[in-house]
């Protein structure tokens, strides 16, 4: 009689669980990877961005939103404590810079040397598992072997939703962070909600 009770809290467990998701298919995850004088010893880096689990391991795809819900996509990161990480290739002792629960990135550029400290700086833009199309553009610099925020604004993601490949400037987020000459301009979303205002010069300040 013990042994039929066992059972039965057994399959009272069993059927109050989740059923594992069946995921149909799948699309290869954004890997980002970008070139530049990122720590200021003049020679070229390579900064590679990965999206990794909660055991370092590389997610290399996730169920693809052509036939899968939203919901369940996000339900799919979450569950593998996903990180949306930038490391510089070769540099031993440099920080990896982590940017939480992701499907990846929507953009990371470099953007030169907007403080004249000697160090290319980069803009980035995560694509959150979140469902608001508010989202920021960060700009980023590798101060000492720690990656420090040094700027941010908001920006709007239809930015990066466009019908024409040949319309999307690739360097550039139209309308909030655009070059003109050598030199970039930004606009604040947050700002042009309240009224519209026209972009203006981008200036980094220097490492904390």
């Amino acid at each position: 009689m013990r042994n039929i009770y066992l059972i039965l809290i057994i399959c009272i467990m069993a059927c109050q669980q989740h059923p594992a998701a069946d995921y149909s298919s799948y699309l290869p995850t954004s890997q980002f990877k970008i070139r530049g004088d990122f720590n200021g010893d003049g020679n070229e880096d390579i900064l590679y961005q990965d999206n990794i689990d909660g055991k370092g391991i590389s997610i290399d795809s996730f169920p693809s939103h052509h036939e899968h819900d939203i919901d369940l996509i996000y339900e799919f990161f979450n569950q593998q404590s996903s990180n949306v990480t930038l490391t510089l290739l070769g540099e031993k002792g440099t920080d990896t810079l982590k940017l939480g629960i992701g499907l990846g990135l929507n953009y990371l550029n470099n953007l030169g040397d907007l403080n004249g400290d000697g160090q290319e700086e980069i803009a980035l833009v995560v694509d959150y598992c979140d469902y608001s199309s508010v989202n920021s553009c960060q700009i980023y610099s590798l101060c000492g072997n720690r990656w420090e925020e040094l700027f941010s604004f908001g920006i709007h993601e239809n930015a990066f939703y466009y019908d024409d490949e040949d319309d999307f400037l690739e360097h550039e987020i139209p309308q909030f962070l655009e070059q003109k000459g050598n030199k970039w301009f930004f606009k604040d979303y947050y700002d042009d909600v309240l009224e519209e205002v026209e972009m203006q010069r981008l200036i980094i300040p220097d490492c904390s």
